[in-house]
Formats: C-alpha cells, structure tokens, sequence
C-alpha cells in the first residue's frame, strides 16, 4: 500500500502542473468559449477542479479528525464554484490558490502514518470510503477533466485543413 499512496500523492502533485500548463498562454476567447454545445468551457473545467479541491480538503480533514467512521456530506462542486465565484474570478489568481493549496495538501497527505489511509468515512450518497479511496477517486476525477483540457488544446493547435 505504501508504494500505491506514494504513487497517488506523485499524481495529485503532477497534476495541478499539468492543469496549469493546459491552461497557459489562452486568450479570452479560449478560455470561455466551451468546444461544442453542452460541454465546458475552459475556465469552467478550472472552476470546477478549483470546487472538488476545497470540498476534498474538508473531507480529508473530517476524515482523520473525527471518530470513525466519519460523516461525510454530498456537496454539490457546481454551486460551491458558482458560490466561491471561480469562473469570474482571474485565471492566474486561481491557478495559484489552487497550487498553493494543492502543495499544502500533498506535504500533509506525504505525513500521514500508513494507517490513517485505511480511516474510514460514510459519505451520504457514495457510502463507506477510506482515505485512501476518497483521495484516489478525486484525482481520477481531475484527472479526467485535465486530459479533456489537454485534448482541446491539441485539437486548437492543428491548424485546418483550409490553412
């Protein structure tokens, strides 16, 4: 387990890089214009990340701090996002709140003792979790949204086919 969670908080720390160069050097088109009807823009997709960061930080806190196992709430990402204001609020500003809150998090997750990662919470909608589970299942979520980033801005560096 030890080298899974080692590997897990690598991955948690890499990806807010890889979120940040996704998002480098995009003009205010790119960053609010969503690739099709019904999808995310850019500054969404970062709005969205930026809400799961500050939801999971609570629950990681809840997670070791209270008797086991821990309560946990369904949040709804979208309205905290929304609430905290992320979409209008400048994509550097955001960028760095969400590395410096990411590196304070990796530095506490690399402290743990290899028992806390088996603590367990009842969340309300998803049931019983672990640490370990809770923290892994949150950055596949990132995860995802990054290379959907990553894809988009592949797909707008090919130039057409009129060039």
């Amino acid at each position: 387990m030890a080298n899974d969670v080692s590997d897990l908080i690598d991955r948690l720390e890499a990806s807010v890089r890889r979120l940040t160069w996704a998002m480098m050097d995009l003009d205010e088109d790119e960053l609010t214009e969503a690739p099709e009807e019904g999808e995310w823009s850019p500054i969404e997709i970062l709005a969205h990340v930026k809400a799961c960061d500050d939801i999971m930080t609570g629950r990681i806190a809840t997670i070791l701090t209270h008797p086991q196992p821990a309560p946990l709430a369904n949040f709804d990402e979208r309205a905290w996002a929304e609430i905290a204001g992320y979409t209008e609020a400048p994509v550097d500003q955001t960028l760095m709140a969400l590395q410096r809150h990411r590196g304070e998090m990796v530095w506490q997750l690399r402290r743990l003792p290899a028992d806390a990662w088996e603590r367990a919470a009842q969340h309300e909608t998803r049931g019983m979790l672990t640490l370990y589970d809770l923290v892994r299942t949150f950055l596949e979520h990132e995860e995802e949204h990054i290379a959907q980033l990553e894809d988009l801005f592949e797909d707008l560096d090919e130039p057409d086919e009129e060039d």
